[in-house]
């Protein structure tokens, strides 16, 4: 009976020195299966950029033209107090296109261009403002004559703010 338990002992040992080496085999190969995994598979999840996604939370609509670094001038409020001509102060604004792969696109931002905010004000400098929807509802035409489409996409939005 004693032999009996001694090898029942023995066999476990075994048993259990063998599950540990796999487990630790099994945690190396996920490790380097995740270095070597190419970026192509680690994407990212994108937010929607739409109107709607920022509309309620906007204090002021506007079509805007770059005057300085930070510095924005009003061309057309669509919606709050704003008077055209007015100036606004956007600290670290720029135009970001996110991308599920790869780097972040960001264009620049020319006398030309020209972008709808949906904006808020700061909540820790409220003479600064920020664009609503985790900071991307915004929209822009890099020619003048394409104001047009900036109205088509607040429209609709502006429209379900005043009903809501």
């Amino acid at each position: 009976m004693h032999t009996r338990i001694q090898c029942q002992a023995s066999e476990h040992r075994e048993v259990h020195s063998r599950t540990s080496r796999l487990k630790w085999l099994g945690r190396v190969c996920l490790f380097a299966g995740l270095l070597l995994m190419p970026g192509s598979v680690l994407a990212r999840l994108i937010p929607d950029r739409h109107a709607r996604e920022g509309v309620l939370d906007a204090e002021l609509i506007a079509i805007v033209n770059h005057q300085t670094q930070d510095d924005y001038e009003i061309e057309d409020v669509l919606l709050g107090a704003g008077v055209p001509g007015d100036s606004l102060h956007i600290p670290g604004f720029k135009l970001v296109t996110l991308q599920q792969y790869g780097p972040d696109i960001t264009e620049p931002i020319t006398r030309q261009t020209k972008v709808l905010l949906f904006l808020r004000r700061k909540k820790d400098d409220l003479k600064s403002w920020e664009p609503t929807a985790r900071g991307y509802c915004f929209f822009w035409v890099q020619d003048p004559a394409g104001v047009f489409q900036l109205r088509n996409i607040a429209q609709p939005a502006v429209d379900l703010r005043r009903k809501f």
